[in-house]
């Protein structure tokens, strides 16, 4: 009786394997295989997006000024970059806006370059002097209590 039913499932699988077969075959009269080798014409696709310019952040020492020509020099240990500023750039000391002529040589200095389309760069944001502190919130006292092992002062009299 095993053997009849594996001798009929087998049957079955081949006859809907080769009855599938069969079927695949187009109405052209072309193989299957001719089908899936058949090249096809490529689809016509979007022009890719321009990627958007993008900067990156600066800091070191203020090495120089140039009122003439618009420029910022800023030297790290091992480096010593040129940056181009114009009406645009924006500047800061102590929090507050400056001006390119408010920069004492040697203080530290920090920033925003972008690259322009012409493939330049230019100074977006310049600080002059260190980084200014944040109002800290107050400090929350936490209450202690009797759990936390906490003793209360005594009750004035």
């Amino acid at each position: 009786m095993k053997i009849r039913i594996r001798t009929l499932f087998g049957l079955g699988v081949a006859g809907m394997l080769l009855g599938a077969g069969g079927m695949a075959a187009p109405a052209g009269g072309t193989s299957p295989s001719a089908v899936t080798n058949r090249v096809r014409a490529p689809k016509s696709q979007p022009a890719p997006k321009k990627r958007k310019v993008r900067g990156y952040p600066f800091r070191g020492k203020l090495g120089a000024v140039d009122k003439v020509k618009h420029t910022i020099t800023v030297t790290t240990k091992n480096t010593r970059r040129v940056f181009p500023v114009n009406a645009k750039t924006k500047f800061i000391k102590n929090g507050k806006p400056a001006k390119l002529t408010d920069g004492v040589i040697g203080e530290e200095v920090a920033g925003y370059v972008r690259k322009l389309e012409n493939g330049k760069l230019l100074a977006v944001t310049v600080r002059f002097g260190p980084k200014p502190k944040k109002d800290a919130a107050p400090h929350r006292a936490r209450k202690r209590t009797k759990a936390s092992g906490a003793n209360p002062a005594p009750p004035k009299p």
